[in-house]
């Protein structure tokens, strides 16, 4: 066999490992929800009705914010707003982005997938309230969350998180959280669910003021797509390996 034969060969070998190497892939998603119909604030008055414990929030209307981003290459898509109501969509080629936040409910949902270029998508549900404490005893806040990621389990290239925590701080005391985030590349496609629960003192002496927020998270990460090989590739292979048959039996018959 020449070198030319040779050379035929290898560059129908090598697309046929091209075109073997075409494989779907699938989209990393990621969703997190904090239920804010689930709320739920329990007073526990510790002196028997000498010093009644009370509750009451500071701000009838929270501060919100919801913010979506997506990018595909060079390819940017954001929305932003502080509303509540509201909802936020940004989608590019090779990602999508969603938040959603009403008076019961606070949602992120990003997703990505291989397209003509890497692509990264976000969206951020957040809320900001203030309350106030009178009385002694303590009081409880919770609230249902979940989580969901979607990915395979040690890809670097397509991967998704979420995350979903409760906040609480006194006035000029500690911070009390909860916090729960997970991460396809580690955990691979999982949900989580569950209830934050914050816990507030009062001694009684004086009137206790503090805060909570909760924020639902999510982002997502997007390789390059493979390139498929075209229709004319595979034809222009066959044609060479016809042709070097038909050489072939031409030296034979010689």
């Amino acid at each position: 066999m020449n070198i030319f034969k040779k050379k035929i060969l290898s560059t129908v070998f090598a697309i046929t490992l091209t075109g073997t190497a075409q494989t779907s892939m699938a989209a990393s998603t990621a969703n997190a929800t904090i239920d804010w119909s689930s709320l739920n604030v329990q007073l526990t008055d510790t002196t028997g009705g000498d010093n009644p414990l009370g509750f009451s929030w500071l701000s009838t209307s929270p501060y919100y914010s919801n913010t979506a981003f997506s990018q595909t290459g060079s390819v940017i898509q954001d929305q932003s707003v502080e509303t509540n109501p509201s909802s936020t969509h940004a989608i590019t080629a090779g990602a999508q982005s969603h938040g959603v936040i009403n008076n019961n409910l606070m949602q992120a949902a990003s997703q990505s997938h291989p397209s003509v270029a890497e692509s990264y998508t976000y969206a951020d549900a957040y809320n900001y309230a203030e309350f106030e404490i009178t009385g002694q005893g303590y009081v409880e806040i919770s609230l249902n969350w979940s989580t969901s990621v979607s990915g395979e389990e040690g890809n670097y290239f397509d991967y998704s998180t979420a995350q979903a925590y409760l906040l609480g701080q006194p006035q000029d005391d500690n911070i009390n959280y909860f916090f729960d985030y997970i991460d396809s590349n580690y955990d691979g496609t999982i949900n989580h669910n569950g209830t934050f629960t914050l816990r507030f003192d009062n001694d009684g002496n004086d009137t206790f003021s503090g805060f909570i927020q909760s924020e639902a998270y999510t982002e997502a990460y997007g390789s390059v797509a493979p390139v498929p090989v075209p229709a004319a590739i595979w034809l222009l292979g066959s044609g060479l390996v016809g042709l070097m048959g038909f050489s072939r039996r031409k030296q034979t018959f010689a």
